[in-house]
């Protein structure tokens, strides 16, 4: 190594370990910030697509499956099932169906994001509260609350998400 190059590695050491503790101050695990690194770009695009703030759609995915790839859930009360990082439910196959034949496609990092925010800004175009429009994604649009316990959860990370530089 060049001694040139030392101060360059000193300060990304220190800002790689900047970025980690403030997450990790934040209430957000070392895991899940590496997860949202690896997937920020695609939050991005989805955020510009759709005009809604990345981190808001970031904050959905840490507090549905802590930005998970492969998270699945398998336990609603409705039988539905949930994939992704974006935990898309599958009353939205039908749709999701006539952009991609396969629904494996939902494992794909970057076409989940975009189809939870699809399903999102349907919530934010509806209702102007973005709780409601949080609990719209949550429950569907006909059981949105102004307040919940899921619109709670989600806000409370998207406020901690706003603090952390996730470059």
């Amino acid at each position: 190594m060049k001694i040139s190059s030392l101060p360059l590695l000193t300060l990304s050491f220190f800002l790689l370990f900047q970025t980690t503790a403030e997450a990790k101050n934040k209430g957000i695990s070392n895991a899940q910030l590496k997860r949202a690194k690896l997937h920020w770009s695609h939050f991005q695009d989805a955020g510009k697509r759709y005009r809604l703030d990345p981190k808001l759609l970031l904050a959905i995915s840490l507090h549905e499956s802590s930005c998970r790839v492969t998270a699945i859930n398998k336990k609603n009360r409705n039988k539905s099932i949930d994939v992704g990082l974006m935990q898309v439910n599958s009353w939205w196959f039908p749709q999701v169906k006539k952009y991609t034949p396969n629904l494996n496609n939902l494992y794909d990092p970057r076409f989940n994001i975009h189809v939870g925010a699809w399903i999102f800004k349907q919530c934010t175009n509806r209702f102007s509260n973005t709780a409601q429009a949080i609990d719209c994604y949550n429950k569907g649009a006909p059981r949105a609350k102004k307040t919940s316990t899921y619109a709670r959860g989600v806000l409370n990370k998207y406020n901690k998400v706003k603090k952390i530089n996730i470059h």
